[in-house]
């Protein structure tokens, strides 16, 4: 047994069509264009499931190539936090919070700023990974994969393991004066508030 459906084509084509009706079969030409549509929606409806599958297993690879990265930046990163101002510690904390730490890369002056106080250790290993040192076995890994974010973020999460130990001792107040809210301290008349 046989569906009837009604198509649709523009003007142009059916023209063109026209002075070739008698050597085609239509209906031959539309079930074959519509069989060869469906089977192609089939063949990526049944590999959906395994779709995540692949995605999860991608990443896990991406990471394993990255671990390496990743760890001697976490080294570095700790290493570096003792040489860290307290303004740059805030900055990477902002970016954290942010979660902007991506952005930070070669081109922002936060990441020059961050990396003023690096050991030679670190500047070098930058270094390598802007010259693409590391790239010669794993070339495609490399221009995909970018080893220096595997760094940074090391990096910063090394030094963002420094920070989290020690923020609270920082910014700790012994025995805070208790007229420190006292806009009289500070020169404010509390009138002032209301105007």
């Amino acid at each position: 047994m046989s569906e009837r459906i009604n198509i649709s084509i523009p003007d142009e084509l059916y023209e063109r069509m026209s002075h070739f009706r008698e050597n085609l079969n239509l209906s031959k030409v539309c079930q074959k264009a519509i069989s060869h549509a469906v089977r192609i929606e089939e063949i990526k409806e049944n590999a959906m499931p395994n779709k995540k599958n692949l995605a999860a297993r991608l990443k896990e690879e991406s990471l394993k190539y990255g671990q390496a990265f990743i760890e001697k930046g976490f080294e570095c990163g700790v290493k570096d936090s003792y040489r860290l101002s307290l303004d740059t510690f805030c900055e990477i904390q902002y970016f954290r919070e942010a979660e902007h730490v991506g952005q930070i890369d070669g081109d922002t002056a936060t990441y020059k700023d961050m990396f003023s106080f690096a050991s030679e250790e670190t500047e070098k290993i930058l270094e390598r990974l802007e010259n693409d040192e590391f790239g010669d076995e794993n070339w495609g890994l490399t221009t995909m994969l970018q080893p220096k974010r595997f760094f940074i973020n090391g990096w910063l999460m090394g030094v963002a393991h420094i920070w989290d130990e020690v923020r609270n001792e920082v910014f700790e107040m012994e025995n805070p004066d208790p007229n420190i809210m006292d806009p009289n301290i500070w020169g404010l008349d509390k009138s002032d508030k209301n105007s």
